[in-house]
């Protein structure tokens, strides 16, 4: 009967004891709960960047999609309603907007030079400053193109981090 009163008396610990158990399991799940949610964020970026790697372009005439790697692309040009991606001495048009091939194509790697143009960060050879911001950018190809004062920044922070 006196091992009965001592526990009775010892009741508050096990209650906070068992409080605390409760709140280290809650922790728990909440820990695992987290750790699913970055499984799945990781795995749905590693399925972006593997989306990432080639590009599938509608040729509406032909009736057929060109599959063109975007590492292969020179630059990619807003024109009439839609863009022109360059691909060596290969145009293919699309009826996407700029916008929507620098989510496709991944914004790390293409610059952003132009409102209306987008280059292959690897394609660059030589960029020449001109005034007031401005400079020409040379690709591998040969061509050049002129940037916007807008994307100074841009082109800036490429030369300085590539």
């Amino acid at each position: 009967m006196d091992d009965l009163r001592e526990i009775s008396k010892d009741r508050p610990f096990f209650d906070a004891l068992d409080q605390v158990c409760r709140r280290v399991e809650e922790q728990l799940d909440r820990v695992q709960k987290h750790e699913g949610i970055l499984a799945r964020i990781a795995e749905l970026h590693d399925l972006s960047n593997r989306a990432r790697d080639r590009i599938a372009i509608e040729d509406r005439k032909r009736g057929v999609f060109h599959i063109v790697r975007t590492g292969e692309i020179d630059w990619i040009e807003a024109k009439d309603g839609g863009v022109l991606i360059h691909v060596g001495k290969e145009t293919f048009p699309s009826r996407r907007t700029l916008g929507e091939m620098e989510t496709c194509v991944g914004p790390g790697a293409f610059l952003r030079v132009h409102r209306s143009v987008l280059v292959n960060r690897a394609r660059i050879r030589t960029v020449q400053p001109l005034w007031k911001g401005e400079y020409i950018v040379t690709l591998a190809s040969g061509r050049s193109i002129g940037t916007g004062r807008t994307y100074r920044e841009a082109v800036e922070g490429f030369l300085n981090c590539g």
